[in-house]
């Protein structure tokens, strides 16, 4: 079987208690990872430390210490490049993935050589994973992902599993304010890379921790439409996609975080009943 990595950047301001969770579904997995490579994105703090070294006995886990705080973009490009397999799974370090996730997708992998990226569906609890209140599922077939990414990004990246090769073919992560993987994804299509998307729940994620007021404000705007012109520059987008686009989030990123919520769980995510 082939051997594959996990890819987790943690910096100073993430939970103990949610890096330890995080780590133990690593542990609790079907198939482990032959390495889970851990970029220190800076200086942390004492109990986070611990939490590494103690699962540091468990699972086979390299740390790569940054002297100081780079942000994601960067931190997961330095990453990628130190990563020793050819398969590299995306992990961050507040999130739980479900036991069959590396099974399921590296296997994927394995039997679908034409692939370069898989992904699959989250789902989203507030403080209680067993109790999720949406999800958020994407197109399955490339053609349908690649329609998709004209307006959104393709892939939910805490459950990716990509192929190394295809990553730095596109030129790697890059410094994006919180816009890093839908501009990969975005190169890598334009690249010519293969995804796809399983139809199966794989990654929960914590959206009570301020997920949705970090997707707001002036500054995520101004990202989210260098990002479009950025698109257009590659020729994925036309100028009226970029300005449609663009216009369309204008009021969503400046609304107050509870409305936002509240228009991402009517028209982007899936309400869970019950």
């Amino acid at each position: 079987m082939a051997k594959f990595s996990v890819l987790m950047a943690v910096y100073g301001n993430d939970s103990p208690e949610y890096l330890a969770q995080s780590l133990g579904t690593l542990e609790a997995q079907t198939r482990l990872a032959d390495e889970v490579l851990i970029v220190k994105d800076g200086p942390l703090c004492e109990t986070l430390e611990t939490v590494i070294a103690t699962y540091s006995a468990r699972l086979p886990i390299v740390v790569l210490q940054l002297p100081e705080n780079k942000g994601l973009g960067s931190a997961l490009r330095i990453g990628v490049e130190k990563c020793r397999f050819k398969m590299i799974a995306r992990m961050d370090a507040d999130d739980i993935s479900s036991p069959e996730r590396f099974e399921r997708e590296v296997g994927f992998l394995e039997t679908h050589p034409e692939v370069d990226v898989i992904g699959g569906t989250i789902r989203e609890f507030n403080a209680d994973p067993a109790t999720c209140i949406s999800e958020r599922r994407l197109p399955s077939e490339h053609a349908s992902i690649l329609a998709f990414a004209k307006s959104r990004s393709p892939l939910n990246h805490v459950s990716v599993v990509f192929r190394k090769s295809a990553v730095l073919a596109a030129g790697n992560y890059q410094s994006r304010f919180r816009q890093e993987d839908y501009d990969l994804w975005v190169r890598m299509l334009v690249n010519g890379s293969v995804f796809h998307n399983l139809d199966s729940v794989l990654v929960l994620v914590r959206c009570g921790n301020g997920m949705y007021s970090r997707r707001g404000g002036w500054d995520y705007l101004r990202s989210e439409a260098s990002l479009f012109w950025h698109f257009r520059s590659l020729g994925f987008l036309s100028t009226f996609e970029v300005l449609f686009n663009v216009g369309l989030r204008i009021p969503v990123r400046l609304l107050p975080p509870a409305f936002r919520a509240h228009l991402y769980r009517l028209f982007v995510r899936k309400l869970i009943d019950g």
